[in-house]
């Protein structure tokens, strides 16, 4: 069995950065120009963003291990994904430049990427990634 960790590189890092201090800024900023009747809107806004932060967070791939067995295990914080290695037809590395590829269905940089995407070269895929450089695509 082999492990390996995952991690963010700068430009999903500083979407994250970006989008977690507008979290915190839009719900402080109901509260500070509606006063009193902003707390309710700032509560309600702050539970809206701390769900689709949590959410976001959840789906992000942590580590993948690679089984004795021939699986692939994507694990996340709170999820797990099994795709068994014999029914991967090709294995492509993406090294740099745009992604080849947009987003039917997911994240797309705020934790990394991770969701259903499609390609014309491949079609409709899933994609379990952290970084934009050095991500395959299996």
């Amino acid at each position: 069995m082999k492990i390996y960790r995952t991690s963010m590189d700068k430009a999903t890092r500083s979407m994250t950065k970006l989008i977690t201090t507008l979290f915190v800024i839009i719900p402080v900023g109901a509260f500070i120009m509606d006063g009193r009747k902003g707390f309710q809107n700032a509560i309600g806004i702050a539970l809206i963003f701390a769900v689709v932060y949590g959410a976001c967070y959840a789906l992000i791939p942590n580590r993948y291990i690679i089984t004795d067995a021939g699986k692939l295990v994507v694990r996340g914080v709170f999820t797990v994904k099994t795709i068994d290695l014999n029914y991967v037809r090709q294995v492509t590395l993406i090294t740099a430049g745009p992604l080849p590829w947009f987003r039917l269905f997911g994240i797309g940089g705020f934790f990394g990427y991770t969701g259903l995407f499609y390609n014309k070269q491949w079609g409709r895929f899933y994609l379990f990634g952290r970084r934009r450089s050095g991500t395959f695509v299996a």
